[in-house]
């Protein structure tokens, strides 16, 4: 079984966007066996807390239900997941910091990496902004988790 976890700043918008897209298609092609998926933040602010109602609103619009409370990255992760994706750099750069061993490093992608058209770009950070950038965050996770399902999925 492939695992992977998404990770943002606060695990209220980007990262479990991400998480309820992907599990929705593990779902819908029963994919449990093969493929588990999670999400946390690596800012304490916002932890214990549900996602952001905005981003539960967008993907509500697309089909998608956010069932979600916000956790904290563990190091412990990095022995538990197969594949660690940030969302942007800054996330990618500080996961690299806490990890120890080049092996752990290795886990460590951009969510874009598993594209080819997005390959290396950032996921943008909705929160300051409007309902437009929750519904384009919606798009890329769309793309991420189609390319995550079509490379490990069958």
């Amino acid at each position: 079984m492939i695992k992977i976890l998404f990770v943002c700043l606060s695990n209220i918008c980007r990262s479990p966007i991400l998480q309820a897209i992907l599990q929705k298609k593990i779902d819908q092609k029963n994919l449990h066996s093969k493929l588990f998926v999670d999400s946390c933040g690596i800012g304490y602010w916002h932890i214990g807390s549900g996602a952001d109602p905005r981003a539960v609103k967008a993907a509500h619009k697309r089909g998608y239900d956010i069932d979600h409370t916000s956790k904290l990255f563990h190091t412990k992760f990095f022995q538990k997941f197969d594949y660690i994706l940030a969302v942007d750099n800054e996330i990618k750069s500080s996961l690299k910091e806490l990890a120890k061993t080049p092996k752990e490093r290795s886990k460590i992608l951009l969510a874009t990496d598993f594209t080819d058209e997005l390959k290396g770009t950032e996921i943008p950070d909705p929160y300051l902004k409007d309902e437009v950038a929750f519904d384009k965050v919606i798009k890329i996770s769309e793309q991420i988790s189609d390319s995550i399902i079509s490379k490990f999925g069958v």
